[in-house]
């Protein structure tokens, strides 16, 4: 197959991996794989890092006949100082996840509460987890029956959890909130996520207010962001809530999309800019927020953040700032203000980081995260975007004046260890 260079792309930030992707310019490359054996994939990932890589003066030299996986290989010639992201995958792992939001797992994803259980986080409906009766706070004590106190590794997770294909059984022992436990058995499949989650308009004050979780930016959010502001219900919002608690990013063109739909004034005002190498500056450039007839210019965006937003989510906040007020609530973001090219050749999907982002007024510099403006924990055994969901009552608070502690008090939860394939997706199984 020959290579496809495509638009810009940014996994996220933590070695956990989260994703920011862009549907951009292709960025100009000299590398080309003479064809498909071993070493010549090896050279085209080589070959990439020399001459696109953001940090290429700073590549260190390795003897690439030492190296079977291009995995591998790219690892080592990250410039580990600020790169935490560059990868290479799988091809058709990556595009199932970034064209179709799908994937062959149990539809879930795990934190940390602050006792140090493990609990599940989010529970996608109509998904194989939620089919073996798993919700929000329940506690995972086993795999298969491993205790996940003894799973300290990713390989100890992954040889656990079994084959991930269609139709294997996974038996998770779970302890429900109540104390009661039970073995689920789940059944994997192909997991679908909804990209717009748990949305909901209400009145607090003077304001209204629309709640949603965005999970993830992958191609189906296009569509379901548009029916979300499309729909007569939120005519009259003026303030909007956006959950990015467990966003690890995705395409930054969805991050463009769902600016614009906030600030319908600013069409044709400057989302993002791009930032690359010496090599390749003459191809620095930039996005432009578009027009939706079905967009709102709202008085304030919220977004709930944590340790496990990163990326587009960061990208899209920072986007924003110079056109609407803008409050984050919850915890210190992952830190990944660079983003990427992937390009495709043979079975690879090559993703070095290849340029540094700006929004309208400055360049990017948050590696250390994003600070929030009200600290807020992340209460496990709530339901997300309840009443009483501590998060989303900071924000409120927030906007109405009210004192918020301080922002540096409360660690965001964290996920469990994750293999490649859950990294792609941002901690989701």
């Amino acid at each position: 197959m020959p290579p496809r260079h495509h638009g810009r792309r940014s996994p996220a930030a933590s070695a956990l991996g989260l994703w920011m992707l862009a549907c951009s310019p292709a960025l100009e490359v000299k590398a080309e794989p003479q064809d498909c054996s071993a070493d010549a994939r090896l050279a085209y990932v080589e070959d990439i890092m020399l001459d696109a890589y953001l940090w290429a003066d700073h590549v260190e030299p390795v003897d690439r006949l030492g190296y079977s996986d291009p995995a591998e290989l790219m690892a080592d010639l990250r410039y580990d100082a600020l790169d935490r992201w560059s990868y290479v995958r799988d091809l058709s792992e990556a595009t199932d996840w970034f064209d179709e939001g799908a994937y062959v797992g149990g539809g879930y994803s795990l934190r940390s509460d602050a006792a140090g259980d493990l609990r599940f986080a989010l529970v996608y409906p109509d998904n194989p987890a939620h089919d073996a009766g798993l919700r929000r706070g329940d506690r995972l004590l086993r795999i298969n029956g491993f205790a996940v106190e003894d799973l300290s590794t990713n390989d100890a997770w992954n040889d656990a959890y079994g084959p991930v294909e269609d139709g294997a059984v996974v038996v998770l022992g779970v302890e429900r909130p109540d104390g009661d436990t039970f073995d689920a058995h789940m059944v994997l499949g192909e997991v679908t996520i909804p990209t717009v989650y748990r949305s909901r308009v209400f009145e607090d004050g003077d304001r209204t207010v629309l709640y949603f979780m965005l999970t993830s930016f992958v191609e189906p959010a296009h569509e379901a962001l548009d029916a979300l502001f499309d729909d007569p219900a939120v005519a009259d919002v003026d303030t909007v809530v956006v959950d990015l608690r467990y966003n690890g990013g995705g395409l930054i063109a969805v991050a463009r999309h769902l600016a614009a739909l906030v600030a319908r004034d600013h069409a044709g005002e400057v989302f993002m800019t791009y930032w690359h190498n010496a090599a390749h500056a003459h191809e620095n450039t930039a996005t432009y927020l578009e027009e939706y007839p079905w967009g709102r210019s709202v008085d304030h965006v919220v977004f709930l953040t944590s340790g496990s937003t990163g990326s587009a989510s960061e990208m899209l906040m920072f986007s924003l700032e110079p056109y609407v007020p803008v409050t984050r609530v919850g915890g210190r973001t992952s830190g990944k203000p660079v983003g990427m090219n992937f390009f495709e050749a043979c079975d690879l999907f090559v993703s070095p980081v290849t340029f540094q982002t700006g929004n309208r007024d400055v360049q990017a510099t948050y590696f250390d995260g994003l600070e929030p403006d009200c600290a807020a924990e992340d209460n496990l055994l709530v339901e997300l975007g309840a009443d009483d969901d501590p998060m989303l009552v900071a924000g409120l608070q927030q906007l109405a004046g009210a004192e918020c502690p301080d922002a540096t008090a409360r660690l965001p939860v964290s996920m469990e260890p994750s293999g490649s394939a859950d990294a792609l997706r941002g901690g989701l199984r």
